[in-house]
């Protein structure tokens, strides 16, 4: 990963499907100000996997809306991840285990920060970079 020319004072924040959800869909929400904020301040990252979950989720539930969607996600997106083929073994079991396609992409990306929404305890959760690789955060997630 090269980070020659890259601004050192800005993070580079990872956001998982349930927040950009959030933010498509009630653009006033907090989180969706959060969002706002890192775009505006930061340096805002999504994996390949989050952008694929997104689409399905409004094919399935509102297809008209999805040209918007990828309009959005060009607008928001400073950086793309694609980290995948992984071998879940390489990786801390996770209560979760749809989530660790974003935990993986997190860790591999080096992102700074990783903002996810914990759906079974209904609140979201900031993970700084020196945490990411901690096996004992995956399982509480």
């Amino acid at each position: 990963m090269s980070f020659v020319g890259r601004d050192v004072r800005k993070m580079r924040v990872m956001i998982d499907t349930n927040i950009l959800y959030s933010t498509f869909f009630f653009p006033n929400s907090k989180i969706s100000k959060m969002v706002d904020f890192v775009q505006a301040n930061h340096h805002l990252v999504l994996c390949k996997y989050v952008i694929n979950e997104m689409i399905d989720l409004v094919k399935e539930d509102c297809e008209h809306l999805l040209e918007g969607l990828y309009v959005f996600i060009n607008d928001i997106t400073d950086e793309v991840f694609d980290f995948d083929g992984f071998d879940n073994n390489d990786y801390p079991a996770m209560r979760d285990s749809k989530d660790i396609d974003v935990l993986v992409n997190a860790i591999e990306s080096e992102v700074d920060i990783l903002s996810l929404v914990i759906k079974t305890l209904r609140m979201s959760r900031l993970i700084s970079h020196e945490y990411l690789n901690q096996g004992s955060l995956w399982m509480s997630l």
